[in-house]
């Protein structure tokens, strides 16, 4: 052909670049697939995080209750020593 015809050099050029290129997803979509998670992962992981989760609502409760007790103890005592410091309060202030 003259120089109207088709280059098959440059068909044959193009068409190694788009070779390369499919290549090169191949490659970058095996490597994604192998990093990611399959639905028995999640699920063992979603399980993992259930487990702790419900260890740590156990702990809430256990804190609460924790928290709950002390302020029973000091809310006891402070009136106690109001009681007693007023008591005090009272005899100064008659004995002068």
């Amino acid at each position: 052909m003259s120089g109207n015809g088709v280059d098959l050099g440059s068909v044959y050029g193009l068409l190694l670049e788009v070779a390369a290129a499919v290549n090169r997803h191949d490659r970058r979509f095996d490597e994604l697939e192998a990093r990611m998670a399959t639905k028995d992962d999640l699920a063992s992981l979603k399980a993992e995080m259930d487990r702790r989760f419900a260890a740590m609502d156990q702990r809430f409760v256990e804190l609460r209750q924790e928290v709950a007790d002390y302020h029973a103890a000091v809310v006891g005592h402070g009136i106690h020593i109001s009681d007693h410091e007023d008591r005090i309060g009272r005899l100064e202030r008659h004995t002068g």
